[in-house]
Formats: structure tokens, C-alpha cells, sequence
């Protein structure tokens, strides 16, 4: 999941607005299923970290690889394929 959040901590002196503060509106990355804020991948309608990624798409031990969208893949081709969502600035 991505988007904003108010991160204010109350530092402007009292009876001063705090409108320039960086800290009023901060773009965040954050894993659907853990709540991670690391690098995401998207998978279907999802925004995973790698460990969310490793769990939620197949594994086949025999293989050493992952089974995606009806392909046989090693680990690296995997995070290759999915796209990673973009940290914005």
C-alpha cells in the first residue's frame, strides 16, 4: 500500500501553523500483508515486500523454483518479472 500521512509531531511554537513542515505530508511504502516499509513488489491486485512475495507465490522445492503466471521461475527471474512500486518523492 502506498500514500500519505500526516506525520506532524507538534515541534511549531504555539500560535504558529506549521504549513512548510516536511513532516505534514510523507509518501509512504507499506507491504498489504505484513505492514513492512521496504522495497514492494506488485503481485495481482497486491503490494508485497520480498519475504510477502516468497509466501504468497508458489514454491516447488523439487525445482528450487517458483511457480508465476504459468512459468517455472528461479527466485532472481521472479523479482525480474514483478513490477516494483515506485517510491515517490
Amino acid at each position: 500500500m502506498t500514500g500519505y500521512r500526516d506525520m506532524c509531531c507538534g515541534c511549531a511554537a504555539p500560535g504558529y501553523p506549521c504549513t512548510r513542515c516536511n513532516l505534514r505530508n510523507v509518501f509512504y511504502l507499506e507491504c498489504d500483508n505484513c505492514g513492512a516499509d521496504e522495497k514492494l513488489y506488485r503481485v495481482g491486485d497486491k503490494e508485497l515486500c520480498a519475504d510477502c512475495v516468497r509466501e504468497a507465490v508458489d514454491y516447488i522445492p523439487e525445482e528450487d523454483a517458483y511457480f508465476y503466471e504459468g512459468e517455472m521461475l528461479t527466485e532472481d527471474e521472479l523479482f525480474e518479472r514483478l513490477e516494483e512500486v515506485e517510491y515517490e518523492d
